[in-house]
């Protein structure tokens, strides 16, 4: 929607010279411009072959960290800045090839706490906490980060230096706002997440939230492993992100957090870890909650996805399945008419990925809670109907 808008608004405001920016223009009524200037030495990308000034600004808002370009029409150059003029910012120097746009109404920023930087956040990201779950300003806008947080998408805390590995780290340094941060358990690639910092003492990295039911959940292994869906509505961490958050204790705390359509709320905590990072075989242990045991029955159990089809093998209750050595794909056995008959515990699920039973089950056994389950069909034991889950974590 923000790139929408603004582009709808660049062909209307059209005007025979590209420098010749319209005062009169509403897309730049609070931008700082000047023709024949330029921002020097901020550039974070150089773009040569640029055709017009309306390219270079739609190059420019396709990165969340540019606030102000530089384009030259007889160059053909687009340069993205990733600062602006003002708050400390280097002065414009005279160019007679290029003209200075920013894309920042610095009359929504605000100075950080720290008093030395400005810190904004585009709409398309927003403010993030868990109350307000979009940005305060209009969606052409630029707006302040809400207090604690500060960096690029608001997502970063000005009480801690770098990127944690978890929103535990971020309390124990003394940020104690709930909201959307950025994390970093593996140590080469940051995830965005929701920290809730004021539940039963906070510290708590949201690792699964199903909410509206805009995502499918039916993904594949690989996506499984990698994470998937946003914190503005529904997101997988990821198993190798979670493996890092847990390794290598299996006594964490998990909480599950349940609603149902009605608005009743249910939780349940756990003893919890991933003990490697090839199945990602799961430990679970129940310690208390108002909800009933759902996930004491996964225990031990490996990580299924609906591309994994020899990992598991159910069938319906007509058959008798006795005690076997049996393993997936096994064919000479009296069980192999009952193996071409089945289908997959995810597959049974809805092609959703969980810590499903392996081998040769009976589809009713596959499994007692599954949260990544189609949004109308989420199971946790006998609760029905429900509508919102989170499932976080803490050490």
């Amino acid at each position: 929607m923000f790139f929408r808008k603004v582009l709808l608004v660049v062909a209307i405001c059209r005007v025979p010279s590209l420098y010749a920016v319209s005062d009169n223009c509403e897309f730049f009524t609070h931008m700082l411009k000047n023709n024949e200037k330029r921002l020097e030495n901020q550039a974070v990308e150089v773009i040569n072959g640029i055709r017009s000034l309306t390219e270079c600004w739609g190059r420019c808002i396709r990165r969340y960290d540019c606030k102000s370009f530089n384009y030259a029409e007889t160059l053909s150059v687009c340069e993205l800045n990733s600062n602006f003029v003002g708050f400390g910012a280097p002065t414009l120097t005279n160019d007679t090839k290029y003209v200075y746009i920013t894309t920042v109404d610095a009359a929504s920023c605000e100075l950080s706490s720290n008093a030395s930087s400005m810190e904004c956040c585009s709409d398309d990201t927003g403010s993030y906490n868990l109350e307000q779950r979009s940005c305060p300003a209009s969606s052409s806008k630029w707006c302040t980060c809400v207090s604690g947080f500060t960096g690029p998408k608001c997502s970063l805390s000005h009480s801690f230096s770098g990127t944690a590995v978890s929103c535990q780290q971020y309390q124990e340094a003394g940020h104690n706002v709930s909201g959307v941060m950025q994390i970093d358990p593996i140590g080469n690639n940051t995830s965005n997440v929701i920290c809730d910092m004021t539940t039963d003492g906070g510290g708590w990295t949201v690792i699964l939230r199903r909410s509206d039911g805009s995502r499918l959940f039916n993904n594949t292994w690989d996506e499984y492993v990698s994470g998937f869906g946003s914190v503005n509505d529904e997101y997988w961490l990821g198993l190798e992100n979670i493996y890092q958050l847990t390794a290598p204790s299996i006594d964490g705390n998990l909480r599950v957090e349940l609603s149902d359509a009605s608005g009743n709320k249910f939780y349940a905590t756990y003893s919890f870890g991933i003990l490697e990072n090839t199945h990602y075989e799961a430990r679970f242990t129940y310690i208390d909650g108002d909800a009933v045991d759902s996930l004491s029955y996964h225990d031990n159990m490996q990580f299924i996805t609906r591309d994994l089809i020899s990992v598991s093998t159910c069938v319906g209750d007509e058959y008798e399945i006795e005690e076997t050595s049996y393993q997936p794909n096994e064919t000479n056995s009296e069980m192999s008419e009952a193996v071409i008959d089945g289908i997959s515990c995810s597959e049974y699920a809805g092609g959703t990925g969980w810590w499903f039973k392996s081998g040769l089950v009976k589809c009713t056994d596959c499994f007692r809670s599954n949260l990544n389950a189609p949004h109308g069909s989420l199971v946790w034991g006998s609760l029905e109907n429900l509508k919102q889950v989170e499932i976080k974590y803490r050490k």
